[in-house]
């Protein structure tokens, strides 16, 4: 039972039912009737293509450069003479603000 089919042939089915499934995604996509007789082909252009890819390297970068920021601030905070600093620029950086706000 199991070879009575050619394998070429349930191939094809499988490929046909996933295009039907891709073509119906499609059209919920763009509003089409479910029940017009029409192939939707999306294309992908240049421009599209760059800007997912600068958006993907700019999350990318993003996501280093909070690594980085945050071992750092672990490093500050976890040896004494480093702490002692940040503690000094923080006291300066609340007079700042408390002068300027005039409180």
């Amino acid at each position: 039972m199991a070879g009575k089919y050619k394998p070429n042939l349930k191939q094809k089915v499988i490929e046909e039912r996933s295009f039907e499934e891709k073509q119906e995604s499609l059209k919920e996509k763009y509003d089409i009737a479910p029940d017009k007789e029409v192939v939707v082909v999306e294309k992908s252009n240049t421009f599209k293509f760059t800007v997912k890819v600068l958006a993907g390297l700019i999350r990318i970068c993003a996501a280093i450069l909070l690594i980085i920021f945050a071992f750092i601030g672990i490093v500050a905070l976890v040896y004494p003479e480093p702490r002692a600093e940040l503690f000094e620029i923080y006291q300066m950086a609340r007079e700042q603000l408390m002068l300027y706000l005039g409180i």
